[in-house]
């Protein structure tokens, strides 16, 4: 079940609060709600909002989309990013981009190496971060030019964690997310009225 941080500010509020009662009541019969009909919970919020948005603007717009693709190099041409290479069924592909390439990569939390390189120390063994997230984007990036600024704890977002063993033996890591003060009623407002597909 999602929430969002507004959100999560308001439950923080209970037991004694009825805005903080009626919010949760609400948010968990819908999960209940999605759950007779659907594996997990519909509702998107976040990053995984704007992930879906993104996917459903893809998709209404019949791009194809090519989950086994891997970008291997960017093609610069007289100093601008003008496409990609990448690797699909095992053979390279040439995509040229007429507006722009967004790299998404999700930063290099699972990647040891750069953790041990750009955090400081001690640094954490454990991310809750997908696997996927190993610096892959930023390396084509700093390939044809690009910086990274000074290493510091800004590089990262910390959280405390539990950390626990699955019946897999695969590890898995919990945060426990910190939040700060929610948004104003108006700031919330104006996020819902803002198109993410044009």
């Amino acid at each position: 079940m999602m929430i969002t941080r507004g959100e999560a500010a308001r439950l923080l509020r209970l037991p004694g609060s009825a805005d903080a009662f009626g919010l949760g009541a609400r948010l968990v019969a819908r999960y209940l709600a999605d759950r007779t009909r659907f594996d997990r919970g519909t509702r998107l919020v976040l990053g995984n909002a704007l992930a879906a948005r993104l996917f459903k603007c893809l998709l209404d717009r019949d791009v194809a989309i090519w989950y086994e693709a891997m970008t291997t190099r960017l093609i610069v041409e007289h100093g601008q990013v003008i496409g990609l290479v990448a690797r699909r069924d095992g053979r390279p592909i040439t995509v040229r981009a007429r507006r722009g390439i967004v790299l998404a990569g999700g930063g290099f939390p699972a990647n040891a190496t750069w953790r041990e390189r750009y955090l400081p120390h001690p640094v954490p063994r454990h991310t809750p971060a997908y696997e996927g997230c190993t610096g892959s984007t930023l390396e084509l990036a700093l390939e044809i030019g690009a910086s990274l600024g000074p290493n510091g704890t800004d590089n990262a977002l910390w959280f405390p964690s539990s950390i626990a063993t699955r019946k897999d033996g695969t590890t898995i890591v919990y945060p426990h997310i910190v939040l700060g003060p929610r948004q104003t009623g108006a700031r919330r407002r104006e996020q819902r009225r803002t198109p993410l597909c044009r």
